[in-house]
């Protein structure tokens, strides 16, 4: 009776969940932007903006794979890249290849000019009858060209996300007015699963007031470009 309503509740809910890695990947790439403008003002901590870059980079790489490449078993699949110019189409296969090749994994990983992500060789000095070893290696971890194209393919990917959500939720919305027009039990059903946000949240009281304020997930994104459909409930 209502297979169509659960389909599309759920198709509805996993595109919203890949818009909110591809908000968070937004969220990394502009403070990674942020902290490299401050780490260039003040030369002083470079450890410390080694560590943030690095992380954040590497963060946002791994939201962007999550939400447009990875098939997961929690969600449906929408391939963004299909419909990606070629441009981004080539950042696309190179951001998911370093995730792939050098961050979910151990591996060289190339990044922007055939740049290695890193780079590790076992050096043998023989200084007449004595041996020494070294193992130099070189960690490109952040790559400022790499973090700007990126953001890029966030954003457009971002913009088409809002397309599709706007799209299933008309037609989620369609099937929940048919079902209230059609079937007298359904809101009475609809009531008995009431939710609870405090609990949702585990009564942490930041993460609710980040929700209510829309400062999490995708509420931090501009408003979508599609105007939501008023259905009759009655």
């Amino acid at each position: 009776m209502y297979r169509v309503f659960v389909e599309r509740v759920r198709r509805y809910g996993d595109a919203m969940s890949i818009l909110g890695d591809l908000a968070e990947a937004k969220r990394m790439l502009v403070a990674l932007a942020r902290h490299h403008s401050l780490a260039n003002a003040d030369a002083a901590g470079d450890e410390d903006r080694y560590v943030t870059l690095s992380a954040l980079l590497s963060q946002a790489v791994i939201l962007y794979a999550r939400a447009a490449k990875s098939k997961a078993n929690h969600r449906t699949f929408v391939p963004l890249q299909r419909n990606l110019p070629p441009e981004l189409r080539a950042v696309h296969d190179n951001v998911v290849q370093l995730r792939d090749d050098a961050i979910a994994h151990f591996g060289p990983g190339d990044g922007p000019g055939g740049r290695h992500w890193a780079q590790e060789t076992v050096v043998l000095r023989i200084d007449g009858t004595v041996a020494t070893l070294a193992l130099p290696f070189s960690h490109s971890v952040y790559q400022e060209d790499l973090a700007k194209q990126l953001e890029v393919l966030v954003d457009h990917c971002i913009t088409a996300m809002w397309g599709i959500c706007g799209e299933r939720a008309d037609l989620l919305l369609q099937e929940c007015t048919r079902l209230l027009h059609t079937q007298p039990h359904f809101q009475a059903q609809l009531s008995e699963a009431e939710f609870d946000l405090a609990e949702f949240f585990h009564h942490d009281k930041a993460s609710i007031e980040r929700f209510v304020s829309g400062r999490s997930s995708a509420g931090t994104l501009p408003a979508p470009t599609y105007a939501p459909v008023k259905y009759p409930t009655s």
